[in-house]
């Protein structure tokens, strides 16, 4: 049995060395070394919690990669390759400025690699967070040309952008847009915020605390009326309001839809004539109706008064006409006719001495004498103008 063991000896180590090579050679055929390279496999910042901590942040478009070169067998690259290359970085002592990012890689121990670059450059920025207010703006067209947006109140008013310095410093405000297109009445929308600069361009790397806010538009109608001006009484101590002239005579009011329907004036303040003619100009104060909005409250009035005369005089009663037609009663033989008529005639001073008798015709409607006798009124008619005229006896008794 040894001298057979013997024997074989050389045989063995034979198909040993044979069976190393053949396995030699089918690693070589079947899972061959390869060499593989892959582009721009991003780097992480490992310690990223320091920057936190220094409240550093990476410039703004700053891209992290590298080259890796591996070099393993096949079967074990195509795995490692499958699952992916994780690469990550290490800023040793960061500051605000630039820094070097150590660059390596999680992998196989069997795989050889190479990094390129092993180490790269980073900007490191300050970061910041500011409170910036937000800009509203209306788009789009109401219900009616005539309404208006009024108020837009936003919850929350104000939201906070974080980010580099150099950009948050180039953020002037928060912009949104609120769509008002066929509104007709209140209404509150969700509506997206976006940081702008000075020029209203969107400033990108920069997050808001908020992407979206509430807004509240309060919405009312438009209308110009006139304006009604109110005066306490006609006349005062021999004075008449003979004209006026409001600056302005017309006033655009704003309010809800419904209420502004219902406004058709504005009037003023009472004002007394006798004040009227102590200031001939001057300003009155307006009378706005509860939910009525206006840009001014007061105008300018600019008056014209007179002073008033009352003249006397005593017509014969032969000086009555009559108009119309119908049988004509006699009344200058009718006693229950007085002889004379009293007229008080209100004029302006400046008629005073212009103004006389022959100014003042007295007639009698012959319509008003239908029966027979009768009881009918004394008319009078002045060539000049007049303020009022009182005639006694108003009525006369006649008879045909």
């Amino acid at each position: 049995m040894k001298n057979i063991l013997k024997d074989n000896v050389q045989m063995k180590a034979v198909a040993v060395i044979f069976a190393f090579f053949m396995w030699i050679y089918v690693m070589a055929e079947v899972d061959p070394i390869v060499i593989r390279d892959i582009d721009n496999v991003p780097v992480t910042i490992q310690n990223s919690e320091v920057l936190e901590s220094l409240e550093l942040i990476p410039e703004y478009g700053s891209e992290l990669d590298v080259r890796i070169s591996l070099r393993a067998r096949r079967s074990v690259l195509t795995q490692t390759v499958t699952r992916g290359i994780r690469a990550t970085g290490v800023i040793e002592n960061p500051v605000e400025g630039e820094n070097i990012v150590n660059v390596d890689i999680v992998i196989d121990p069997n795989i050889e690699y190479t990094i390129l670059p092993a180490n790269l450059r980073i900007n490191l920025e300050r970061k910041m967070v500011v409170r910036k207010n937000i800009q509203i703006e209306p788009v789009g067209e109401l219900a009616s040309a005539s309404m208006e947006v009024s108020e837009i109140n936003l919850n929350p008013s104000f939201l906070y952008v974080e980010g580099p310095r150099s950009l948050v410093n180039r953020v002037t405000g928060l912009y949104a847009e609120l769509d008002v297109a066929g509104q007709d009445k209140d209404f509150s929308k969700r509506i997206q915020v976006v940081p702008v600069d000075e020029q209203g361009g969107v400033v990108e790397g920069v997050t808001v605390s908020e992407e979206s806010v509430i807004a509240h538009a309060s919405i009312i109608d438009t209308k110009t009326v006139p304006i009604r001006f109110m005066l306490n009484e006609e006349n005062a101590n021999g004075a008449t309001l003979t004209g006026y002239t409001l600056e302005p005579s017309e006033i655009l009011i704003k309010g809800k839809p419904g209420v502004i329907a219902e406004v058709n004036e504005i009037s003023t303040v009472g004002v007394n004539l006798e004040n009227l003619v102590q200031n001939p100009e001057f300003t009155a104060q307006l009378v706005i109706p509860e939910g009525v909005q206006t840009e001014i409250s007061e105008i300018r009035v600019i008056s014209t008064t007179e002073i008033l005369i009352i003249k006397e005089f005593n017509i014969s009663k032969d000086r009555i006409t009559f108009r119309g037609n119908g049988q004509i009663p006699n009344i200058s033989e009718n006693e229950e006719v007085p002889d004379i008529i009293n007229v008080k005639v209100t004029i302006t001073s400046e008629l005073e001495e212009d103004f006389t008798e022959e100014d003042i015709a007295l007639f009698i409607e012959m319509q008003d004498y239908q029966n027979n006798p009768a009881s009918v009124p004394v008319r009078a008619e002045a060539q000049k103008p007049t303020v009022s005229i009182e005639i006694t006896p108003l009525e006369l008794d006649l008879e045909g």
